[in-house]
């Protein structure tokens, strides 16, 4: 039995309110701040949607696709080694497939908010981070048909964040950032505004395209404390 998605969002707010209540109680003597933003790459693994490429495509989609990333963090010190980010990823890519009978063309756009908790360790001047959290991920799903009207599906889910950071100086409060990460979400399937379902045939089988999704990610950037 397939557990509601509205539930489990209850859920993660009822396990993440009270901790951060008392996470930024314990840090009412640190008013540091950071603000960071950056860019990069990463190999992007979802099972249903390389089925659905290449159910469409003339050559074979990999597991793993290669997508870029961009991301912005905000973040308040909780306590010396603690601080807690509200992390944003904007993740986009196309896919355009030309066959013998017609031309699709296919744009994934993913918005995931997440809240992470990072552990902090100095050497150096050096800032390393060790960090985890959990949040929310919407995406939006385009298709056009040849010459036909683009067809907008939609998904949402929820999952987790791992991420390694480390921060060099570059001047005062400005610091480099280079970070990696794995995300792992499960996703709704993909809806359009009447609720219908994205399908398409797969071998002898009729699929609904879902966008679970794991993905590992490298990203360069900058950080300014504050």
């Amino acid at each position: 039995m397939k557990i509601k998605i509205n539930n489990i969002y209850k859920s993660l707010i009822l396990i993440f309110l009270p901790f951060t209540i008392l996470l930024s109680q314990e840090g009412t003597n640190h008013s540091n701040f950071n603000l960071s933003g950056g860019i990069g790459v990463h190999l992007f693994n979802s099972p249903s949607l390389t089925d659905y490429l290449n159910s469409l495509s003339l050559h074979r989609y990999d597991d793993f696709i290669v997508n870029p990333e961009f991301s912005v963090s905000f973040g308040r010190q909780i306590s010396k080694n603690y601080s807690l980010n509200l992390d944003y990823t904007y993740i986009i890519n196309s896919f355009n497939i030309e066959n013998v009978t017609t031309k699709i063309e296919n744009q994934l756009n993913i918005h995931i908010p997440i809240i992470i908790l990072y552990h902090y360790y100095r050497t150096n001047g050096v800032i390393l981070k060790l960090g985890l959290g959990a949040g929310y991920s919407y995406a939006v799903f385009s298709r056009k048909i040849f010459v036909m009207q683009t067809e907008k599906f939609f998904s949402r889910g929820f999952g987790l964040k791992l991420a390694i950071e480390a921060n060099t100086p570059f001047g005062d409060n400005i610091y480099g950032l280079i970070a990696g990460d794995v995300k792992f979400m499960l996703m709704s399937e993909l809806r359009n505004s009447v609720s219908e379902k994205l399908t398409f045939r797969y071998g002898n089988q009729n699929k609904s395209l879902d966008l679970d999704f794991f993905n590992i990610g490298l990203k360069f950037g900058i950080i300014y404390y504050f």
